[in-house]
């Protein structure tokens, strides 16, 4: 495996561990391996894990301007640990790294840590560790408490990758994939591959998108007459699904994040897909004046202000619909999906008015 490999993983590592952003939202180059980003993901998976071991190995922590060399032993102690790479390769490898960093005396300390955690593996894998943060751990035993061993087994499981296929495209011919009879555009790949490989696939024949995912969509049951706000839009999966579902709708797609909101739009500029207008949340006061009634929302993310916000508002509204805000223009009868992307375990309870 060339070093590139694992600088660049490396790289994505240090955008999430030190400069605190997602994964999803770091910029791969189009050509990037499948073992760069597994590398990555895996590193991140089981931070929490990797995190106590390399920490307990050090004899004191590193300086804040050498947390990059800490990145890079939880690069190397995942290698050791959950992947079939060779130990020795992996090891030396990952040290020679410690130069390009410009910290050719770190690559001591870094082939100490990781020969000691080449020794100890035997012993670290018997010992059960979650790799989930403390808060994360205690809330999901005490909500599933006969359920939570396959719950934090299920999330350190790497999952498959799904695609979403264009229905006016046919590429299935192309795919080494399994069908899902639930998600009817969804495909199963027998094997990962690096998206810009796939047939016309800067061109919209298909999507990255998880298979319950792709369930959300048909069931807003999206008309070419709708207007629809898509609150917490990125990374463009349920956008571009409602846009394919009916294209002549008018779609509001909006989000917190300006980074991921700018990467939204890149991933739909070379596809034959229209959304009517992109919105930051700090400038969603703007939907009232575009001159139409909304008639469906696809809210998702329970930490995202907006979507919260609209629900509490479309709750309350037959109780008092005065406290409609003037930006948010609906019809009384209104279709609403409201989705999380996290294991919520805290309940709420709300009252929606029926469609």
């Amino acid at each position: 495996m060339e070093s590139s490999t694992r600088v660049l993983a490396l790289k994505a590592i240090i955008w999430v561990v030190l400069e605190k952003k997602s994964l999803s939202a770091f910029a791969y180059p189009q050509d990037v391996s499948s073992l760069t980003k597994s590398l990555a993901f895996g590193t991140i998976r089981f931070y929490h894990q990797l995190n106590d071991i390399v920490s307990g190995l050090l004899k004191h922590s590193l300086e804040k301007e050498d947390l990059d060399i800490h990145c890079l032993m939880l690069l190397g102690a995942y290698q050791i640990l959950h992947s079939n790479i060779a130990q020795h390769a992996s090891i030396y490898e990952t040290v020679d790294i410690a130069d390009g960093l410009d910290k050719p005396w770190a690559k001591k300390l870094v082939n100490a840590i990781l020969r000691q955690i080449q020794r100890d593996k035997d012993r670290i894998l018997t010992q059960t560790h979650h790799s989930h943060p403390t808060w994360l751990l205690k809330k999901i035993k005490q909500t599933y408490p006969d359920n939570f061993e396959k719950i934090f087994i299920q999330n350190n499981t790497q999952a498959p990758m799904t695609l979403r296929l264009h229905p006016q495209h046919n590429i299935d011919t192309h795919l080494d994939a399994t069908n899902i009879k639930v998600a009817p555009q969804a495909r199963l790949l027998n094997q990962a591959v690096n998206v810009y490989h796939l047939q016309n696939f800067d061109k919209g024949s298909c999507f990255v998108q998880d298979a319950s995912a792709q369930l959300a969509a048909p069931l807003l049951n999206p008309k070419n007459t709708d207007l629809i706000l898509d609150a917490c839009c990125a990374p463009g999966g349920k956008t571009t699904h409602l846009s394919e579902l009916a294209p002549l709708s008018k779609i509001i797609a909006l989000d917190s994040d300006a980074n991921r909101l700018k990467r939204v739009q890149e991933t739909l500029s070379g596809l034959v897909l229209k959304i009517s207008r992109f919105f930051k949340e700090k400038h969603k006061h703007k939907i009232g004046g575009m001159g139409n009634i909304l008639t469906k929302f696809y809210l998702m993310h329970p930490v995202q202000p907006l979507a919260l916000f609209v629900v509490i508002l479309i709750s309350n509204y037959y109780a008092n619909p005065k406290i409609l805000a003037p930006w948010l223009p609906y019809k009384k009868t209104f279709s609403i999906i409201y989705g999380q992307c996290l294991n919520q375990v805290e309940h709420y309870s709300m009252s929606l008015a029926p469609s």
